[in-house]
C-alpha cells in the first residue's frame, strides 16, 4: 500500500531531534550510513561534500562496468544548509563508469539548501522523496532519476538549471508554487499519475518536448515568463500546448 505523504513525513519530522551541533562534517553522515544507523539531522550545516558514492555497500553490474551503491537506511534532513556538494550519482570518463546511488528507504530533504551542486542523476527513489521547500542555489541534477514513491517539490526554489530530463515519476508529483529563475528541463519526462504545477513561475527557458503527463494535470496559476518549448508534448494523449501559460 502506498504510504501518505504528509502523515508519514510528519511522523518522521517530528522524530528528529533538533541537534545540539551547528555543524556536521559530511564524512559523520556517511559513517552513520556504513553502521546501519538512521540519518537525521534538524537545522544543521552539513560541512564537506556528501558523497553519497563512498559509502561500502556498493556492487559492479554485471551486464556494465557500472557500480550500484545502496543507502538502506531512511536519510531524514530537515532545514538543513549542505555546504558541498551533495553527490549521488558521478561518471568517470576515463574508466567509463557510472556510479549511481540507490535510496530504498525515504529521503527527507524537507527546506534545506543546497549551496553547491546536487547530482541525483540516474538516483533511484524507493521511499519517498521529499525535497518540498527545498532551494537549489546552482544545478539541480535529477535526469534519468526514477521516484517510486511518493515525491515533492513543492514551494521550492531552484536559482540554477532544473534538469528532470528523462525523469520518471510512479506516483503523483507536486511543484506547485514553486520557482524556476534559470532553465528547466522536463523533455521525455513522464508523469504517470499526474503533477501539480500551481502557481509555478519559469522565469527561464522550460523545455518540455515529449514530455508525457497523465491527470490530474493541475496548473492554475501557471506562469512561463520566457520561451517554452511543448513540441510533442502530450496530456492523456493529446497534444498539450504551454503557449497557453505565456505571461
Amino acid at each position: 500500500m502506498a504510504k501518505s505523504l504528509s502523515f508519514i513525513i510528519m511522523l518522521l519530522l517530528l522524530a528528529v531531534p533538533i541537534s545540539a551541533q551547528t555543524t556536521v562534517p559530511a564524512e559523520d553522515i556517511l559513517r552513520s550510513i556504513d553502521e546501519g544507523r538512521i540519518v537525521k539531522y534538524r537545522g544543521v550545516e552539513i560541512i564537506g561534500d556528501l558523497d553519497f558514492t563512498k559509502i561500502k555497500d556498493k556492487e559492479s553490474k554485471i551486464m556494465s562496468n557500472d557500480i550500484d551503491y545502496h543507502v538502506r537506511v531512511p536519510v531524514l534532513f530537515e532545514d538543513c544548509i549542505f555546504r558541498g556538494d551533495v553527490i549521488a550519482y558521478r561518471h568517470e570518463n576515463w574508466k567509463n563508469q557510472t556510479h549511481i546511488v540507490i535510496f530504498h528507504e525515504d529521503a527527507i530533504f524537507h527546506g534545506c539548501e543546497f549551496h553547491m551542486d546536487s547530482a541525483f542523476k540516474y538516483s533511484e527513489f524507493h521511499g519517498i522523496a521529499d525535497f518540498n521547500n527545498a532551494y537549489f542555489r546552482k544545478e539541480a541534477l535529477f535526469k534519468y532519476a526514477q521516484f517510486l514513491e511518493q515525491t515533492g517539490f513543492a514551494r521550492s526554489r531552484f536559482s540554477g538549471r532544473a534538469n528532470f530530463k528523462y525523469a520518471k515519476f510512479s506516483t503523483g508529483i507536486r511543484f506547485a508554487n514553486s520557482l524556476f529563475f534559470k532553465e528547466a528541463d522536463f523533455k521525455y519526462t513522464k508523469f504517470p499519475r499526474g503533477v501539480s504545477f500551481i502557481n509555478c513561475i519559469f522565469q527561464g527557458d522550460a523545455n518540455f518536448k515529449y514530455a508525457e503527463i497523465s491527470e490530474p494535470f493541475n496548473s492554475e496559476g501557471l506562469q512561463f515568463r520566457d520561451s517554452v518549448d511543448s513540441k510533442y508534448t502530450q496530456l492523456e494523449g493529446r497534444s498539450l500546448e504551454f503557449d497557453f501559460y505565456k505571461k
